[in-house]
This record gives structure tokens, sequence and C-alpha cells, in this order.
């Protein structure tokens, strides 16, 4: 069974954090993961800024972070979620509630669906899905948007 433990940091939590949940393990059970633990942080530009100047040496906001926890095996096979029953630690998510809205004014978006896209987007990569070239990139994005529309049904707000 699936976990995704959803928290604020310097943020007042939104009404809608409970809804994150259940849309995180829609889209795991969408991308076959079984028995992962994920967990998801609401924050502010300052704290995200902070991750990223942190973790890649960026000093400034971004939309979202993720920190995998999971290695692969020599095989390439590292989504199994075999730890004698307890669910294994995927990984972190961190969204700046900040940028989201920034992102859904500059791109025309609605705020909801930003926010559903970028947790999609940091899923895919706690499962190892990166975006270094054209190729990549498309692939994801494809991914990205398939799911978006595969989760429609789970609403946030």
């Amino acid at each position: 069974m699936n976990r995704a433990e959803v928290s604020v940091s310097v943020i007042k939590a939104p009404r809608w954090l409970k809804n994150v949940s259940p849309f995180c393990l829609k889209v795991m059970e969408l991308l076959n993961l079984s028995n992962y633990e994920i967990s998801v942080m609401l924050c502010d530009d300052k704290t995200i800024t902070d991750l990223n100047n942190g973790y890649r040496g960026i000093n400034k906001p971004t939309d979202v972070l993720s920190f995998s926890q999971n290695e692969r095996s020599k095989d390439g096979d590292n989504f199994n979620g075999k730890n004698n029953g307890t669910p294994v630690l995927l990984g972190d998510i961190v969204i700046s509630i900040d940028t989201v809205r920034r992102n859904s004014e500059e791109y025309n978006v609605d705020y909801e669906e930003e926010i559903r896209r970028l947790i999609i987007h940091g899923l895919l990569h706690l499962t190892g899905m990166e975006h270094s070239d054209n190729e990549d990139y498309n692939e994801m994005m494809k991914l990205q948007e398939r799911l978006l529309k595969n989760t429609s049904e789970v609403k946030l707000f």
C-alpha cells in the first residue's frame, strides 16, 4: 500500500491540503508504484530558494524540487517496493506556492491544474525520469500531461 504524507512549511495550510494525499496516491497507482511512501511539502519562495541554493547551487526560487531516496539496483529495477511489507521511502517533493501562483498567471493556467501538474512532475522525477535533453523532456512531458488528464476526477479544490 502506498502512502503520501503532506505538510506545509512557513505558509498557512490551505483548506485543500487534505486532498493532496489522495491525488498523489492516484498518480502513484497510475504509475504502477506499489508499497512506496512519498512526502510533499508546500512552502514559500524563501524556503524553496534556500533548498535550491543548498542542493543545486541555484540561488533563486523554483516551482518544484524532488529529492529521491531510492537508489537503482545494478539491473536497473529500483521500483519493486519490497521491504517486509513496510512502504519504501521513494522521496520528497517540495513545491513553492508563491511560484505556482506566478506560473499560473504567467502561463494562463488554472491554479489547481498547475499544482497538480507540479506534483506529477515531482513524482516522475522520483521514479527516475529526467529531462536533460529534448527527447527525455518530450517523453516526460507527454507522460505528465497524460497523467494530468487521467487524474482529472481527483480534485484538490
